[in-house]
């Protein structure tokens, strides 16, 4: 968390507060808000903001790119990021299921921010610091940065290839469906916890079923799935549309939920259906 469809909402929420093409007239970062830029030093930072201008604000999968008038910054959110606009509440346009704060937050937790010269204050907000921001002063595209390269379509743009073309070239790979899709080098990125989970349902997939073994009825039945979860996340901002995660019992067939961790590296707990899922 934040997701795709989060982070797209972010922008919009920035886009919106009109911070664009106004030029910052002062930065303050903070000791614990160093850890969030990844490359670069304290008085840097501070060079690159003062008397820039943020052109432009772009999307790709979780990542948010700044364009400025003098390089660009890239921001993963991670799991407790979030910036907000002095005066300008999210309202019903974000929600959480998670702690994030979107609401409210305690001054301790603003990590940097940026004043800007019609007096908008953008804060950064953090409460555990483990966002991720690169600047480069040369760049000005998400293939300017390395962790963005390699990155496939993400699901807001993504097109399913024809069923034996995707077989070729998943059918050497030992990966489950849930997995799969919470892979960012796969196509399509931007897929987390929730969506992968609600996916699978919505598929009648098993989230443990291998892709390599796919019939074509289930990638059929993948690709119908996805577009039904994008449409419900397109049109709500909040989670009253989920059907298995967190979730005491499965609101399609009222079967019991399991909940249990994905083996490997950041595991992270699928819930599922015992019986529209078997």
């Amino acid at each position: 968390m934040p997701e795709y469809y989060e982070v797209d909402r972010i922008k919009n929420y920035l886009i919106d507060a009109s911070i664009l093409n106004q030029s910052i007239i002062a930065a303050s970062i903070s000791e614990k808000g160093l850890r969030l830029f990844k490359n670069i030093a304290k008085d840097d930072v501070k060079r690159f903001f003062l008397n820039n201008t943020i052109r432009s604000i772009q999307t790709k999968a979780k990542y948010t790119l700044f364009i400025c008038e003098r390089g660009a910054f890239l921001c993963h959110y991670r799991f407790t990021g979030i910036p907000h606009v002095e005066g300008d509440p999210y309202g019903d346009r974000l929600q959480s299921i998670y702690s994030l704060p979107i609401a409210k937050f305690e001054p301790d937790y603003i990590r940097f921010s940026l004043t800007f010269k019609h007096n908008k204050v953008f804060h950064y907000v953090d409460t555990r610091c483990l966002s991720h921001i690169h600047i480069d002063l040369e760049a000005s595209s998400f293939s300017d940065f390395k962790s963005t390269q390699s990155l496939p379509e993400d699901i807001a743009h993504f097109t399913f290839l024809p069923f034996n073309q995707w077989k070729e070239g998943v059918k050497r790979t030992s990966l489950d469906i849930k997995t799969y899709l919470l892979n960012q080098h796969y196509p399509p990125s931007g897929i987390g916890n929730y969506l992968a989970c609600e996916i699978c349902h919505e598929a009648r997939l098993s989230p443990w079923k291998k892709i390599k073994d796919f019939s074509r009825s289930d990638y059929d039945a993948l690709v119908k799935a996805t577009s039904v979860i994008k449409q419900h996340c397109q049109k709500n901002s909040d989670y009253s549309w989920f059907k298995v995660y967190n979730q005491k019992q499965c609101r399609s067939c009222h079967g019991v939920i399991f909940k249990q961790k994905h083996k490997g590296k950041s595991s992270q707990s699928t819930t599922w259906c015992s019986f529209c899922q078997s």
